[in-house]
């Protein structure tokens, strides 16, 4: 399901955020953020966690790095709901310094249920039934210490999607997708602004891990802040924290449908 929807509330996070942002900029030259980064700006890169390290998402998402090469991760919200989903990443060995590359494969079931409606906008509804999987190649290229560019190429296979179209919809009839492949690719590029901050920005034709996710008939620009604010902090609750500000615009040529927020709404995470 839409992970997004679960953090990109501004009633709910404005306050949050006011409160955020002061404590950030006041901590900031204390902090770092170079520990790997898996998804700068939702975008896939070819980096994994040290072995034993673990990253916990507010949006559901806990990653553990199984050894120094491969990293696993699990939607533990999802779980709850008896929806299996989680994917391995494993990094091949370097040939150079500055060139990365990793498999990806995700696998998600809904096994336990028939239809699931996993996205509803004023515009349509989504469905989903069976099972999904994708298999991806990670290319990450460290042009210097600061910047970053990373690459995808992968494909995604799905079961069955149903968007079904609402009053205000600029579609009309259901669009059914059945036993299909979607390529998915895209290209980004990371900017480590300052010892506490990075900046991602990415295009994604396909499938995604953030906005929209398990749904591949799209295309998606991403951007992103990530901080690392209290590193210096005692406390291990915040010395661990990572806080993301991200934004996106995200089109369905098929639907006629687009959608846009600023980077303004914070994606809270621990990791260590």
């Amino acid at each position: 399901m839409s992970k997004y929807k679960y953090y990109m509330h501004p009633c709910s996070w404005l306050m949050i955020m006011l409160v955020l942002i002061p404590l950030a900029v006041a901590n900031a030259r204390q902090s770092d953020s170079r520990e790997p980064f898996l998804y700068p700006g939702g975008f896939p890169s070819a980096r994994v966690l040290n072995k034993n390290e673990k990253l916990l998402a507010a949006n559901g998402w806990l990653s553990y790095g199984l050894t120094e090469r491969m990293t696993v991760t699990l939607d533990w919200l999802l779980v709850f709901v008896a929806v299996p989903a989680g994917y391995i990443r494993y990094r091949l060995p370097d040939t150079t310094e500055r060139w990365h590359h990793a498999l990806e494969i995700y696998g998600l079931s809904f096994a336990a249920y028939g239809k699931v409606k996993t996205i509803e906008t004023d515009e349509f509804t989504v469905r989903q039934k069976g099972g999904q999987a994708w298999l991806h190649w990670n290319s990450t290229y460290d042009i210097t210490s600061i910047f970053s560019v990373h690459g995808l190429l992968g494909y995604t296979y799905d079961t069955y999607q149903l968007y079904e179209p609402k009053q205000d919809a600029n579609f009309s009839g259901d669009k059914e997708y059945t036993d299909y492949f979607q390529f998915d690719g895209g290209a980004g590029i990371e900017w480590k602004a300052a010892r506490w901050a990075v900046v991602s920005i990415n295009y994604i034709h396909g499938n995604t891990f953030y906005v929209y996710d398990q749904n591949p008939q799209k295309w998606i620009v991403q951007y992103s802040i990530q901080c690392a604010p209290f590193l210096s902090w005692r406390h291990g609750f915040f010395r661990n924290m990572r806080i993301e500000f991200s934004g996106f615009y995200v089109r369905f040529p098929e639907l006629d449908f687009s959608e846009g927020y600023p980077p303004l709404y914070p994606l809270v995470m621990w990791q260590w």
